[in-house]
């Protein structure tokens, strides 16, 4: 039983048995001599309002209790969609029953109304169905209270049909069961590349493990043997590591090496290296260090378990030189890529003595591992000069003359010198091998002349050997033959 108020004041009446509509007549006390008036508010939504689909996301058991996703389309809604993330674990069945269900309400209940009625519509639970005089049937959305008078929100009941269609829970996406792997850390030398032009060395720190699930290494900076550890971070794992699988000739700096090609070990037989045309290769793709040298390849082969024949070389990148034999297991990364981390430049001011250490960890692991960090600094190393001549004067003496290098522009200009690089141009001259007495010679511009006196007691087989001054160390002598 209930209370129900009427003309005749308040009275019991049976209650309505449970998921009928339950009659709104009852909640409203009629007053001698006024116009019953229980609909004060009306509203109808257009269909572009509402969402074209719902989609629901959930645990799903059968995928491992991974992220399920099932959807249903809104009849007649717009094409916005809806997502509603629940958090519970449901079979795909289930989510997708619930999804037919929510766009079968998110379509119905585009009519709202708002009904006056009294205070016994308080015992009206909201999501309750009733029924007005004129028949139809409304869900109850909410209530709003306002001394005696109680405000009913309704909401049309006009539910879709749904029709159960099946659902498949998916392929579940387990991460592989990977065995422990072996990390792998390697220092590189780098020289300057860009403009300004390095105050510092640039000591790359590059990283890898045996297999995909190695994760990086937690690495430590110490510059002495009785010195404290400075956190630098984790080094992630780098895209092509490794080391030469057999020793490698010089080659031309000047042309595309077609004749000697570097057979190159990864760490990980998973890493890829790609080929690229002649275009890209001389627009800097692929360069990569080998141990103190830069290289790019134009051609990567796979020929065996992790190792590549990398060809159509250029050697000697970025002023490095390649005159002697790479032995085999000089290491090699690939430098198109940002997971190798640069040390920092306080702390590489540090490690140009030599005497600094890197202690590194595997991500999770326990065991240290210490790498000596070698004297470094061929960023801060001018690059020697080129197409040195000599042009007798007439008189028995030589003009001497070349053409300078910058390490902060290592390409060619046409009709244009490259910028200096240093804080001044200078040069300095000496003879090798040495005679006493004679030399060297400082100068600010790049020519020299030597005089008919000096030629004349100049042992057979002299050469002078020309360096630029750098702010930070001389460049190394390019060699001109003078007697």
């Amino acid at each position: 039983m209930r209370l129900a108020s009427g003309a005749d004041g308040w009275r019991l009446v049976p209650t309505t048995r449970a998921g009928a509509p339950l009659a709104l007549a009852g909640f409203r006390e009629a007053r001698r001599g006024e116009v019953e008036r229980d609909a004060i508010e009306r509203q109808r939504a257009p269909l572009a309002a509402l969402p074209g689909s719902i989609r629901l996301r959930h645990y799903e058991p059968e995928r491992d209790y991974q992220l399920g996703q099932q959807g249903s389309a809104v009849a007649g809604g717009g094409v916005r969609e809806e997502r509603i993330d629940l958090p519970a674990v449901l079979p795909a069945s289930s989510a997708r029953a619930l999804a037919q269900r929510l766009a079968a309400a998110a379509a119905d209940g585009r009519e709202t109304l708002v009904w006056h009625g009294d205070l016994a519509a308080l015992a009206l639970p909201v999501g309750r169905t009733v029924e007005l005089a004129d028949g139809s049937v409304w869900r109850l959305a909410g209530r709003n209270v306002r001394a005696n008078e109680i405000g009913l929100q309704l909401k049309r009941y006009q539910p879709v049909p749904v029709a159960a269609l099946p659902a498949a829970p998916g392929t579940p996406v387990r991460p592989p069961d990977w065995p422990d792997a072996t990390g792998t850390v390697m220092l590189f030398d780098l020289p300057n590349l860009g403009s300004p032009g390095a105050a510092a060395a640039r000591i790359l720190i590059a990283a890898a493990g045996s297999n995909d699930g190695w994760r990086g290494a937690d690495c430590w900076f110490v510059a002495a043997a009785d010195a404290e550890p400075v956190a630098i971070g984790t080094v992630r794992p780098a895209a092509a590591l490794g080391h030469l699988a057999e020793p490698l000739a010089p080659g031309s700096e000047y042309l595309i090496d077609r004749v000697h090609a570097a057979l190159v070990t990864l760490v990980n037989p998973s890493m890829t290296l790609e080929s690229v045309d002649d275009a890209a290769l001389l627009g800097g793709a692929n360069r990569a260090m080998l141990g103190t040298e830069m290289l790019q390849f134009g051609t990567a082969e796979p020929v065996g378990a992790g190792v590549w024949r990398l060809s159509r070389l250029l050697r000697g990148r970025a002023g490095t030189r390649c005159a002697a034999v790479h032995a085999a297991a000089t290491p090699f990364v690939l430098l198109d890529d940002s997971a190798p981390m640069l040390l920092p430049e306080a702390l590489a001011h540090v490690a140009e003595s030599g005497a600094a250490r890197l202690q590194w960890a595997s991500r999770g692991g326990t065991a240290m591992t210490e790498v000596a960090i070698a004297a470094a600094g061929a960023a801060l190393v001018p690059l020697a000069p080129m197409h040195g001549r000599i042009t007798p004067d007439g008189t028995g003496g030589v003009l001497l003359g070349w053409r300078r290098r910058s390490r902060v522009d290592t390409g060619w200009r046409d009709h244009v010198d490259l910028p200096v690089g240093e804080g001044r141009e200078a040069w300095r001259i000496s003879l090798s091998p040495p005679v006493a007495g004679i030399g060297p010679w400082e100068r600010a511009t790049p020519d020299l002349h030597i005089g008919a006196d000096i030629i004349a007691v100049l042992p057979p087989g002299t050469s002078a050997a020309i360096c630029q001054v750098g702010d930070f160390a001389p460049s190394s002598p390019m060699l001109l033959p003078v007697t």
